[in-house]
């Protein structure tokens, strides 16, 4: 008689280690090589066994073939071994839960292509126990391809060379342009680029850039431009599959990012909706005008709201009240604070005011309505670039 045999229970692996936010995690590579997993909170769990035997992460959509790298820093009595033919890394050998989530805590993403595939790539990680694999958690690795796309109005359009950058956390940043196509791109010369002025450019111009940090990391990456219709507001405007640079200018546009990490700009406040004081019943009278634009795939943690300087008084997320109001009464602003964002009916609207206080001055404008976007509760320095 064998008596009963207890079942064995599946490892578990979380890579932001947020229960509320689920197992999964987002990642930007702009290069050098980027951390994918939460480097703090990642979490490994076994609910019958206090050792992990093995684990595996994979690109599972390599675009750019033996350049795509998975690597690690390995410790305890763990190996590793990486297959770059398949964009498998293999972590063997047993050891405690708490030392195979110190060691996956360092796994990085890296492309040493000359001009890399853009496109996200999902790389999926699972620990055994000797037994069994734990469910896939899944790291999205977004790669832009720096699409900018271009109103054909008869006014240059001009973009801050620091939008390229926005998701580059170096410090001291330069960025020089090189392999201008003629009629593509104006006033860039073999020095650092402040503004690039697009002055009806050829539809699929392109041109290369390359950015570089006082560290000494430097990168290349590839622009394309491509020609949108604008008559003056009220357009639609439609990002590619990789993350784009999108901004509506003046008048009530219908945006729509479409994948990747895209960037809406804003760069006065004349591109919002028509002034008010913003009390809440006045708030709920402007939104009922829907004469504002409209971001139809915001998505919280991906996409950013790009404000430049260009919007008064706003310079960094001091400048942003984070809480997000469902209701509200008097003046909201505090100290530097312009912006702030209001759930209501399914969606969520930013707000902009000139002057630091909503209820007076008639200097409040909405600036866009994030479609079908609730439950945020705060706002996050990622929901935001700041361009100089």
């Amino acid at each position: 008689n064998l008596g009963n045999v207890a079942a064995n229970s599946a490892p578990g692996i979380d890579l932001n280690g947020n229960t509320v936010d689920g197992l999964d995690f987002t990642a930007r590579f702009r290069g050098p090589e980027v951390a994918i997993v939460d480097p703090v909170n990642l979490n490994v769990g076994d609910a019958d066994n206090d050792e992990i035997a093995s684990a595996t992460v994979t690109i599972t959509n390599l675009k750019d073939g033996v350049s795509e790298i998975l690597d690690v820093t390995i410790a305890h009595d763990i190996s590793k071994s990486y297959n770059s033919a398949t964009g498998t890394l293999t972590l063997s050998g047993f050891a405690t839960v708490s030392e195979y989530a110190e060691v996956l805590r360092t796994v990085t993403y890296n492309n040493t292509a000359l001009t890399p595939t853009p496109g996200a790539r999902t790389i999926t990680f699972t620990v055994n126990d000797g037994k069994e694999n734990s469910v896939p958690a899944v790291s999205t690795v977004y790669y832009p391809d720096d699409t900018v796309r271009i109103t054909t109005g008869t006014r240059a359009t001009s973009i801050p060379a620091s939008a390229f950058l926005v998701n580059d956390g170096g410090v001291g940043l330069s960025m020089t342009g090189t392999n201008m196509l003629p009629g593509g791109v104006t006033e860039i010369g073999g020095v650092p680029i402040s503004e690039l002025n697009f002055n009806n450019p050829a539809d699929g111009s392109t041109f290369t850039y390359t950015f570089a940090e006082s560290s000494g990391n430097t990168g290349t990456a590839k622009v394309t431009i491509l020609r949108v219709d604008r008559t003056g507001g009220g357009d639609i405007i439609s990002g590619g599959s990789g993350p784009d640079l999108l901004r509506g200018e003046e008048g009530f546009d219908t945006i729509t990012g479409g994948a990747g990490a895209d960037v809406f700009i804003y760069e006065d406040e004349d591109e919002g909706s028509g002034t008010f004081d913003a009390t809440q019943d006045n708030l709920l009278a402007q939104i009922s005008t829907n004469q504002y634009d409209i971001i139809l795939d915001f998505a919280k943690g991906i996409d950013k709201i790009g404000i430049t300087r260009g919007v008064r008084a706003v310079n960094d997320f001091a400048d942003i009240l984070p809480v997000v109001q469902t209701t509200f009464a008097g003046n909201i602003l505090t100290g530097s604070q312009r912006i702030f964002a209001y759930e209501t009916g399914g969606s969520t609207y930013i707000v902009y005011d000139e002057d630091g206080n909503n209820i007076a001055g008639n200097n409040s404008r909405i600036f866009a309505k994030l479609e079908g976007v609730t439950g945020l509760g705060t706002l996050s320095i990622n929901d935001f670039s700041f361009i100089p």
